[in-house]
């Protein structure tokens, strides 16, 4: 899946296979803004794939009554976030911008990036990292 000039707002959802294989996001000069939801990943919600991108993209003053304000991030084998701005969204829980959850040898590279101004309730007002579920 690719989601390119997507614009503002909306939200993102994208679910994989159960297996990994050939599943990927990428996410290019798009803005993500302005969305609530009761569940993780108040911007953009994707698990399971290949690979994942975002780049040149903004995510920016969403909010989520659990984990992950901006975005919520699980189980991608190799996952990239770059030359991009993750800001002014706030989680219940944690993972004010962020969260990132692997359990096995995912890798991860955020380069020429802003994260800043995010808040979580209860931990992590940036990024949460974890190997399990919150």
């Amino acid at each position: 899946a690719t989601l390119y000039d997507g614009g503002a707002g909306g939200g993102v959802s994208f679910r994989g296979g159960l297996f990994y294989g050939n599943d990927s996001l990428e996410i290019t000069n798009t803005t993500i803004s302005g969305n609530l939801v009761a569940g993780s990943g108040g911007g953009l919600a994707a698990y399971r794939g290949d690979s994942f991108l975002l780049r040149n993209s903004t995510i920016s003053d969403n909010e989520t009554r659990s984990s992950g304000g901006g975005a919520d991030i699980s189980h991608f084998l190799n996952a990239t976030i770059l030359n991009s701005t993750i800001s002014g969204n706030r989680a219940d829980f944690a993972g004010g911008g962020l969260t990132l959850y692997n359990d096995g040898p995912e890798s991860w590279l955020i380069y020429n990036s802003t994260i800043t101004g995010n808040t979580a309730g209860t931990l992590a007002g940036g990024i949460g990292v974890a190997g399990y579920y919150y």
